[in-house]
């Protein structure tokens, strides 16, 4: 049980099977089934099963500021490269231009 409201509920199920109880006692006997089992334990009222894909999901989706940069300084290298390949491409193409006039 992860939560208040799971322990209420598994408690009210245990109570259904206890001999002699009925419509008008099965809530206190859920509660004192409740409040035993629970004890001392600290749970919250409810739990979202799905909290620590979330948290993990989190974390993958957010980049660390070091890959951060890698990516940044790999993507600057690929457009720098792909510049110097267009002037090299432009400053070819000029002489065959000149040539043709």
């Amino acid at each position: 049980m992860n939560s208040k409201i799971e322990a209420r509920i598994e408690a009210v199920k245990l109570a259904l099977n206890v001999e002699g109880v009925t419509s008008e006692n099965i809530i206190e006997v859920s509660e004192k089934i409740a409040d035993f089992v629970i004890g001392n334990a600290e749970l919250p009222n409810t739990y979202d099963s799905n909290s620590y894909l979330k948290e993990i999901m989190g974390k993958v989706a957010t980049p660390s500021p070091e890959i951060e940069k890698l990516r940044m300084e790999r993507e600057k290298a690929l457009t720098d490269m792909m510049t110097n390949a267009k002037h090299k491409s432009d400053e070819k193409s000029e002489p065959q231009e000149a040539e043709k006039a």
